[in-house]
């Protein structure tokens, strides 16, 4: 997570036609859990370790950065915290954005 929000910072400010960040991309690069998915275990922890065979559990979520000006892609599965969650759908929602304003014009 330190690498996202070094890109990122304050999503208020980050400049979303630069880079984007996608979440729960999952494949050979790390896990299919979502955000939603990861809420749950803040939830109730143990229930969900519970429900999910018994095993012990550290919380993360697949993380593809796109950086189309640069042609750069780069992706990870860091472990999260629950504070982490929102940052993350603030990050996913302002990539939305950004891909639309990117993309105008070429609609």
């Amino acid at each position: 997570m330190e690498m996202v929000r070094e890109i990122f910072g304050d999503p208020i400010h980050a400049d979303f036609t630069l880079n984007w960040c996608f979440c729960s991309t999952s494949g050979v690069h790390g896990s299919y859990s979502t955000l939603d998915d990861e809420q749950n275990y803040f939830d109730d922890p143990a229930k969900f370790i519970e429900e999910n065979g018994g095993e012990p559990y550290e919380p993360n979520v697949t993380i593809t950065i796109v950086k189309p000006r640069v042609v750069q892609i780069g992706s990870g599965s860091p472990h999260i915290t629950e504070e982490d969650i929102d940052y993350l759908r603030d990050l996913v929602r302002r990539t939305l954005k950004g891909v639309k304003k990117s993309q105008k014009g070429n609609q």
